[in-house]
């Protein structure tokens, strides 16, 4: 729909009455969003603006006509066609409030067919082993997404269902399945400020354990499959590729394990992963920050990978039956707080007070969440797991990256002053735990009759919990305090930089979480070119890695701002951040780089794959 480029026939600030329309029409038309994401999408004091564009057509099914587009603080955010019609997100928004619109996956191979004016098939259209959670109606609104990005619920279309869950399901997953009516990097995208899709989910805080660089973490891996394989073409003909409607042997192994299960057996199960996705990250975050949550990514993102490991989960196989009378049974026991929102049940908030929880302990080793590109599992909780391969290669040869947390709060701050830290002191998950376990010693805390607990005393309950909470609590396990904690602190991060090319060993501490390089490898002017960005937090050198990376690849490089992403500090000064763009794809060569010469932390093996250098091909 946005193909060509559009002509701005006006634009003018809203008035007050336009304003209050819009975030009505927000709330009725995106049932997943709360009050407190639409004022964070149209903030009280934003400047919202209106323009009226003209429409080409872009092929067959285009648009042509009027558009009417909705600026926050300058940034397209929602759209309609119709004098105040069906309201419609832009990426922009979704990026910035993620449950706005349920979400479809795909292929990476899938969105340069999806950018060229095709409907996504079904056959490209990745349903999750369980099924879709989400009741997916003709005409509704949903978001596409890629399996293999950092966040796998990152927007990169939108589009309009052309069959419902029901017609999906019958048809063996054949045919059309999703209406493109907007992409990543289409002229509504560059009407916006034109910023990256971002590596990690808008409201994750990044106050995370402590990991090391060598351990397994969720990696991107470059799909080797052929975009025809998983879309149709432009002109609307159905084509019979791409995955197949029967199940692998792989999923029948899986299938017959769930079918020896008894109903009751697998009520427990599914009860210890709910408990245990509670406990070690519902629980521990911001309630803003996470509810509410659709049913199908509570499933997901916390339910599926907090089973225990070398166990199946299979709700048909459950006294339940359905995920939604599931939640309902733990809505009634005072676990979850839901609420029914067209047809599906949406979770608003947990009990973490629950004595269910409170005594619950998790499995030691959880089932993890698979990779991007095959069927390995990575554990949740990274810090539990280390191949004996990584293991083995020297790690002070390597870039560290620690995750550390400064006390924050008057509560807080004075806990670790009781405990003889000072607030101005940068601490460690581990070290915040031995604080925690010295300081229940001291003051005679520790649970005489299950040890792994600790009574509360006021000043604990005040800096564990917001005000008016957590009075009805007398113990908590160990790893809960140490959990609540570092959430309510400052996160900062450490990155130690080995002695290498001639340059003496350096140590630099910012404030946040670390993130990792992004190589986006995509096409213009019907050229491949590699954009390589996130350099200067490993105190890369850009512009002597552009002169290395023209040499290195036979290929023209050159050095640009990077547009849009935040300010880094390099110690005395606050500097905007560069990006290399180099000609071709050139994905091997640059991690080679990164690798062998800059001693970034990479998995052992052929495959060059590591946490901190994620890749994008949008090629």
């Amino acid at each position: 729909m946005f193909r060509k480029p559009f002509s701005v026939k006006s634009q003018h600030s809203c008035k007050t009455s336009e304003v209050k329309w819009l975030r009505t029409n927000c709330s009725n038309w995106f049932a997943l969003a709360s009050q407190t994401d639409v004022l964070e999408a149209i903030p009280a004091k934003a400047d919202v603006q209106v323009a009226k564009i003209a429409l080409n057509a872009d092929g067959e099914g285009g648009s042509t006509g009027s558009c009417v587009v909705y600026r926050v603080g300058g940034q397209p955010m929602f759209w309609h066609l119709k004098e105040r019609g069906r309201l419609n997100p832009t990426v922009y928004a979704l990026w910035k409030i993620p449950y706005l619109s349920p979400v479809i996956l795909t292929h990476a191979a899938v969105m340069d067919r999806l950018a060229d004016g095709a409907d996504l098939m079904l056959p490209g259209v990745i349903m999750p082993q369980e099924g879709f959670a989400h009741d997916f109606k003709k005409g509704e609104i949903v978001a596409i997404a890629l399996k293999e990005h950092p966040y796998s619920t990152c927007a990169l279309a939108v589009g309009e269902m052309l069959v419902s869950k029901d017609e999906m399901l019958s048809s063996g997953m054949r045919g059309k399945g999703v209406k493109i009516l907007h992409t990543f990097q289409d002229f509504l995208w560059e009407f916006g400020d034109k910023s990256l899709p971002p590596l990690e989910h808008p409201r994750q805080k990044g106050n995370k354990e402590e990991v090391e660089e060598t351990e397994s973490a969720p990696d991107i891996e470059i799909t080797n499959a052929s975009s025809s394989d998983l879309s149709g073409d432009v002109d609307g003909k159905e084509e019979p590729v791409g995955p197949t409607a029967e199940p692998g042997k792989e999923k029948d192994t899986q299938k017959e394990a769930a079918e020896s299960i008894s109903p009751a057996e697998m009520d427990k199960l599914f009860q210890s992963a709910l408990y245990t996705a509670v406990v070690k990250h519902l629980a521990t975050a911001n309630p803003k920050d996470i509810f509410p949550l659709s049913s199908s990514n509570l499933y997901s993102k916390y339910i599926l990978p907090c089973r225990e490991h070398g166990t199946t989960l299979d709700i048909r196989h459950t006294t339940h039956k359905k995920l939604g009378k599931f939640l309902k049974v733990y809505d009634k026991k005072g676990v979850l707080k839901t609420k029914e929102t067209k047809g599906d049940t949406v979770v608003l908030g947990v009990n973490k007070q629950h004595p269910e929880v409170v005594n619950f302990t998790p499995p030691r080793k959880l089932a993890g969440v698979a990779t991007a590109s095959s069927s390995e599992v990575t554990p949740v909780d990274n810090s539990c797991s280390t191949s004996a391969a990584q293991s083995k290669e020297n790690s002070s040869d390597l870039i560290k990256i620690t995750e550390l947390y400064k006390p924050s709060g008057s509560a807080v701050v004075q806990l670790f002053k009781d405990m003889g830290i000072s607030k101005d002191e940068l601490l460690t998950a581990q070290e915040i735990r031995a604080a925690v376990g010295a300081y229940a010693e001291k003051m005679g805390l520790v649970d005489q009759s299950n040890p792994r607990l600790v009574r509360m005393t006021p000043l604990l309950v005040e800096a564990l919990f917001k005000k008016g909470d957590g009075g009805s609590v007398e113990a908590m396990p160990r790893d809960h305090i140490v959990e609540n904690l570092a959430e309510k602190m400052q996160g900062h991060h450490k990155t130690d930089i080995p002695a290498m090319n001639g340059k003496p060993a350096t140590s630099v501490i910012r404030k946040g979480a670390a993130k990792p390089i992004q190589i986006l490898v995509e096409r213009r002017n019907a050229k491949l070119v590699s954009r390589v960005t996130g350099l200067e937090l490993f105190e890369i050198d850009v512009e002597a890695f552009a002169s290395e990376m023209k040499i290195a690849c036979a290929a023209s490089t050159s050095v640009v701002p990077h547009v849009g992403a935040p300010k880094v500090d390099r110690g005395s000064a606050m500097v905007e951040p560069l990006e290399v763009v180099i000609q071709g794809s050139k994905v091997v060569e640059v991690s080679k780089a990164l690798k062998d010469k800059y001693r970034v932390p990479f998995k052992s093996g052929q495959k060059l794959i590591s946490k901190w250098v994620v890749v994008m091909d949008m090629s």
